[in-house]
């Protein structure tokens, strides 16, 4: 009967989110893939200039792309000519890398990381389709999670602290950019006891006076989630929750709450 339910809670949380689980807020937002295909394809990014040498091969990396990013796992740097640096939010972790731009691809080359016990990021690799809508960065690259990126120059950054009501505890990180907009987010539960060990948050979605946050994991059994907070303040969070994976189902109710982000 468990393993019955865990198929149907499954099949309806993905069923819920299979069409735009990249990212958004609101009910309105476009469906993330096309977006970030419609920039690639003609949006800002082909709008600036390469700089190219005598004989037509790019030098150094466009003016848009440096400066620093913010992401939900820590924060980008990338200065000209071509380096960059990543620093990991709420840990020591430091990733440098050389970075190679040509015709909107963007190689990370040379990538070192120190004191990262998990290695470096894994979108921090060569051949990614790099963009900026005025708001965010876009890595898109087929071996990604759902097949993008995203960072953001200016950010709100969200880190709560969740406890279900029967028992298990989990820590949500979750990045909105300059709009507002929700662009990025992971989870992690120390013990594995609620949800998951470690997913990443693929959609945040205001309905009314309620919101809704989705979250998946890939590997061996995957796993989805949503919580649906019929109350959040900048402080406090509550409502019911629905999991399910390959092993199990769960539902419940859970209260958080906010703490200082790294």
């Amino acid at each position: 009967m468990a393993a019955r339910w865990a198929i149907v809670v499954f099949s309806w949380t993905v069923a819920a989110c299979g069409d735009d689980a990249a990212a958004g807020t609101g009910s309105d937002q476009p469906d993330a893939i096309a977006a970030v295909d419609a920039q690639v394809g003609g949006g800002v990014a082909d709008a600036q200039p390469d700089v190219l040498d005598a004989a037509g091969a790019d030098v150094g990396l466009p003016a848009w792309l440096t400066g620093t990013w913010l992401e939900c796992g820590g924060d980008l740097t990338i200065s000209q000519p071509d380096s960059a640096t990543w620093r990991a939010s709420g840990s020591a972790c430091t990733v440098t890398s050389t970075l190679v731009w040509h015709a909107g691809t963007l190689d990370f080359t040379a990538v070192t990381g120190v004191g990262c016990p998990n290695g470096p990021p894994t979108w921090m690799i060569a051949g990614t389709q790099a963009s900026f809508d005025g708001a965010q960065l876009t890595l898109v690259h087929p071996s990604l999670f759902a097949g993008l990126k995203r960072l953001s120059a200016k950010a709100t950054r969200e880190l709560w602290s969740v406890k279900a009501d029967a028992s298990g505890t989990g820590v949500m990180r979750l990045c909105f950019d300059a709009n507002g907009v929700f662009y990025d987010g992971n989870w992690t539960s120390a013990d594995c006891s609620f949800i998951a060990c470690g997913s990443i948050v693929a959609q945040v979605k205001r309905v009314g006076t309620q919101t809704d946050i989705w979250t998946e994991c890939q590997g061996s059994c995957p796993c989805t989630s949503i919580l649906v907070a019929t109350q959040k303040t900048a402080t406090a969070m509550s409502g019911s929750y629905s999991s399910a994976s390959c092993a199990q189902a769960a539902s419940g109710t859970f209260v958080a709450s906010a703490q200082p982000f790294p």
